[in-house]
């Protein structure tokens, strides 16, 4: 049911197309970025003659600067617009993705990717926030997880560039092409992005209101936590925590992982890449799910299907698993647990109304991204195992986690059965009485 905050349901048109699509390219690129790290931690750690566990702490503090520019770039853009927010984050991202190719310790490296992060962070909630509000109402949740689903998307990219530049160029040649795309994708964000027309109809309308009412008008984090979003909120912020530890830890340490227990450099890049092209998979068969079935059965049911694919790899063990195996696990955990994440974003655009949209998403996904920045500390405990046990007891009881969370919440996505009644009922009670 949308809010009424919201446009009428329209059918798509050029600017409509033009803003999602624009979107859903700055997320494939926060996607590669993102993941870029965990793919070149082998590569850097030989390089720099220490234990790949020696890297947790830039990879810690990228995820904090996920997290902080989540947090803001959230609130700015409900305040100044998605557009210019979402202009920046790539900016930054992508100049500062070119900086890591110049680190040379750690130390700087940890400065690099902590600014990275701010960038990456703050693409997120802008880039659901405009996907929602350029979509028309009925093609909303299929829209916002066709462009969040761009994040495992750019992990298939990065995997398989990585898979091709690491063993040949090096590490440093991979963040260069990780960096330079975004660069030259800001500067089309600039020419062609246009502002959300949810974001432009509220500004006209605090105009036409007077600037003395606008105060009242502007979201904050505390309207959260207002009686009628309590439930939810908690929910959400739960699922988000839960689920991005299993997101990141994938992202940040599999690739390293599956290098300690035994299997070659390509064969871990393909393992990243055998993640996120399942978890793409996962994500778009989610969404048409959710517009016929709701989405409580739909992200419930994919939580708890991949907490027990991971007990199931758990029970086999590294050495009950071959190259091809690994990969068959990989693929249907990435289906079930991007499954799970991706579509999150279209059920915390439809839970917050449009004058809190940004902030309501940006607010989850940075309590979430506190998730993945405890992701980054379990890297120590996985590499020291020598073997996937440590991996996949995470993901199975994160994922066991997530799919209680997700029955927390009270206002789902309906059924395609259920908004069809709401809707007549709505009708009924509009039509005027004889």
């Amino acid at each position: 049911m949308a809010h009424p905050s919201d446009q009428k349901a329209e059918d798509w048109n050029g600017t409509r197309v033009l803003g999602v699509t624009l979107s859903a390219l700055a997320i494939i690129f926060d996607g590669f970025d993102n993941q870029a790290l965990g793919l070149a931690v082998a590569g850097i750690a030989r390089e720099w003659h220490m234990a790949a566990s020696a890297l947790a702490p830039a990879s810690f503090m990228s995820l904090a600067g996920m997290t902080v520019g989540t947090a803001i770039a959230g609130v700015l853009g409900d305040r100044l617009g998605r557009r210019k927010m979402m202009i920046a984050s790539v900016a930054l991202f992508g100049l500062f993705t070119l900086a890591t190719a110049l680190a040379t310790n750690i130390e700087s490296l940890t400065l690099i990717r902590f600014l990275t992060g701010l960038g990456l962070g703050g693409a997120m909630p802008n880039a659901t926030a405009l996907a929602a509000e350029f979509s028309p109402v009925r093609a909303r949740p299929f829209a916002v997880t066709a462009t969040i689903v761009c994040v495992p998307l750019g992990g298939v990219l990065g995997g398989m560039v990585a898979a091709d530049i690491l063993p040949t160029h090096g590490w440093r040649a991979m963040f260069l092409v990780a960096g330079s795309i975004p660069c030259l994708l800001a500067l089309a964000l600039a020419l062609w992005l246009p502002e959300s027309p949810s974001f432009l109809a509220s500004r006209a309308a605090k105009q036409m209101h007077g600037a003395a009412i606008a105060p009242r008008k502007r979201a904050s984090i505390g309207q959260l936590f207002a009686p009628a979003f309590l439930r939810d909120t908690v929910g959400l912020w739960a699922a988000f925590f839960l689920c991005l530890i299993a997101v990141y830890t994938t992202f940040s340490w599999l690739p390293a992982t599956l290098a300690s227990a035994g299997f070659d450099q390509k064969t871990a890049s393909l393992g990243l890449a055998s993640f996120n092209f399942g978890g793409v998979a996962g994500a778009l068969l989610a969404a048409l799910v959710i517009g016929r079935l709701g989405s409580r059965v739909t992200m419930t049911g994919l939580a708890a299907i991949g907490a027990a694919i991971a007990t199931l790899a758990l029970l086999a063990g590294t050495g009950g698993l071959s190259r091809t195996g690994l990969l068959m696990v990989l693929t249907a955990l990435g289906f079930t647990v991007n499954g799970v994440q991706t579509t999150m974003f279209a059920l915390a655009s439809h839970v917050y109304p449009s004058a809190m949209r940004a902030t309501g998403v940006g607010a989850a996904l940075g309590f979430g991204r506190v998730g993945a920045m405890a992701s980054s500390l379990a890297g120590f405990y996985l590499l020291s195992s020598g073997s996937t046990v440590g991996f996949f007891t995470l993901l199975a009881l994160a994922m066991a986690g997530s799919a209680v969370a997700l029955a927390i919440i009270a206002q789902h996505i309906p059924s395609a059965r259920a908004a069809n009644r709401s809707a007549r009922h709505a009708e009924a009670m509009a039509s005027p009485r004889p």
